[in-house]
């Protein structure tokens, strides 16, 4: 590119549709391993939930029933921060921040 040419950022239109804070229920967080996940508001009956460390390694995957607790259990990872993807069947992805101490 030459000192004549320009070139022209134009940003794009992201919309994420997060359910609102009481949709979503991780509890307790942080713990010491062991916590329920609560997902209510999205419209689906069962979605796919996934828990990645900060490496990006997958150490926990499942469904969930909405409007079930799900219990999970991370007694055997180390203590540190992981994320948890909440994938719906419309490819919808809503991650929430866990925290093991």
């Amino acid at each position: 590119m030459d000192a004549s040419e320009k070139f022209e950022v134009v940003p794009s239109l992201v919309k994420v549709n997060k359910p609102t804070t009481n949709e979503i229920r991780i509890t307790p967080n942080p713990s010491n391993g062991e916590f329920d996940v609560y997902i209510d508001g999205i419209n689906r009956q069962e979605t796919k939930i996934q828990l990645y460390n900060m490496l990006g390694s997958m150490v926990y995957a499942d469904n969930v029933c909405i409007g079930q607790i799900k219990k999970i259990s991370i007694n055997k990872q180390p203590v540190g921060i992981y994320l948890l993807k909440i994938i719906d069947d419309n490819g919808q992805i809503i991650t929430e921040k866990i925290i093991k101490k």
